[in-house]
């Protein structure tokens, strides 16, 4: 179905973000109503804002009447916003959770393919020039009910994945554990980075853990280094070794990629010890 209008509704539980509602209305005015648990709004929200940036490429090269095209659609919406009843909050249909999604990208669409608890399967068409507002509608929802903390959670997550992570005690025999993802998610991120943790030792400074992920943010910017120290408080190698020693130097390298390259995982464990056999070498001289 293409999307004339949409409306959002958060669930709570505990104060907190739980599911949150859509519902979308069609051309011929026929509704549907969908749940998203958090991870999978995180994701239907990384599409979205992956399609806004195109929007913003778009009006640099199409000028006005791309402008005025942007204007009509966001008005079309904000026009034929669905109701959402009290009833359809306090008392949600399970068979609408939506279980996982895939975008089919246009060049100026996409398709957000859902699939459902009740084992149906949807597909919604929403056009790049509409994703802003769907962004808009999810954030006003969530700071309605004064959600600040689910807020930066769903803005951290939407600006790394974690890709593999590595035990480098052993540099000639790395063990790693390569985190599974839905193949589209990493064509949302823009940057390779290969990261490198540093411990004090009772053999002093040695590398022990590592990390493959992919960034939206610059990679020496303020919101990359807090992306860092997050990382190394979440991967269970690096958490492990610091039971154990002191963190003391984290090291990172943008691995060189073409637009929109998938590296394999051997490539990506290539770079990361090759980056390791180079780093040690520094630190030895």
């Amino acid at each position: 179905m293409g999307i004339k209008g949409i409306n959002t509704a958060p669930i709570i539980q505990d104060d907190r973000l739980f599911l949150m509602s859509f519902k979308f209305k069609d051309s011929s005015n026929n509704e549907r109503m969908c749940f998203m648990q958090i991870p999978t709004l995180i994701d239907f929200l990384l599409i979205l804002r992956g399609c806004a940036s195109r929007v913003g490429q778009r009006l640099t090269t199409q000028g006005e009447d791309y402008k005025a095209k942007c204007v009509a659609d966001n008005e079309l919406l904000a026009n034929n916003i669905p109701l959402i009843t009290q009833e359809e909050v306090m008392q949600p249909d399970p068979g609408n959770l939506v279980m996982s999604i895939a975008p089919k990208l246009s060049q100026d669409h996409f398709s957000l393919i859902a699939v459902l608890h009740n084992e149906h399967v949807i597909t919604i068409e929403i056009d790049d020039t509409q994703a802003e507002f769907v962004l808009l509608a999810v954030r006003k929802a969530i700071e309605y009910i004064k959600d600040d903390e689910t807020l930066r959670m769903i803005g951290t997550f939407m600006d790394f994945m974690v890709l593999l992570d590595v035990d480098l005690s052993n540099i000639s025999n790395l063990k790693y554990n390569e985190l599974k993802h839905e193949p589209w998610k990493q064509y949302f991120f823009a940057k390779y980075i290969a990261i490198l943790y540093c411990f004090e030792t009772e053999n002093g400074k040695q590398l022990l853990a590592g990390n493959i992920i992919k960034i939206n943010v610059e990679p020496d910017s303020p919101q990359a280094e807090n992306i860092l120290q997050k990382i190394a408080s979440l991967t269970p190698t690096c958490k492990a070794m610091r039971e154990k020693y002191t963190l003391c130097q984290t090291f990172t390298h943008v691995i060189p990629t073409a637009q929109n390259q998938i590296l394999t995982r051997d490539e990506s464990l290539r770079a990361l010890h090759n980056f390791c056999l180079e780093t040690k070498t520094a630190l030895s001289q």
